[in-house]
């Protein structure tokens, strides 16, 4: 994934990871653990949109720093399908649906 991020940051494309659990597994829990980007995506985005509506410029702050996460969100997810698994989000041990 050559993508240019937010400020000009390159990451280099990944051509090719053989499935492997173990590291699948890392890599889930950095794509959607407790502390993984995708929860950091949403609080982001969540402080960006209640602040917005009062012109507090830590709003345009936050939207940054989301946008930047989604894109690391996006590599993760990529990385997850290379060693073979779902990226799939999850809370406490549960898949997180609208059907839940």
């Amino acid at each position: 994934m050559s993508e240019n991020g937010e400020g000009g940051v390159f990451y280099n494309k990944m051509f090719w990871l053989s499935p492997n659990p173990f590291f699948a597994s890392l890599v889930q829990g950095l794509y959607a653990g407790e502390q993984g980007k995708l929860l950091s995506f949403l609080q982001f985005s969540y402080f960006s949109y209640n602040l917005a509506p009062f012109g507090d410029p830590l709003s345009r702050v936050f939207e940054r720093i989301a946008t930047d996460d989604l894109a690391h969100v996006k590599i993760l997810a990529e990385m997850l399908v290379m060693l073979g698994e779902k990226p799939l989000a999850t809370a406490n041990g549960k898949l997180l649906s609208l059907r839940n």
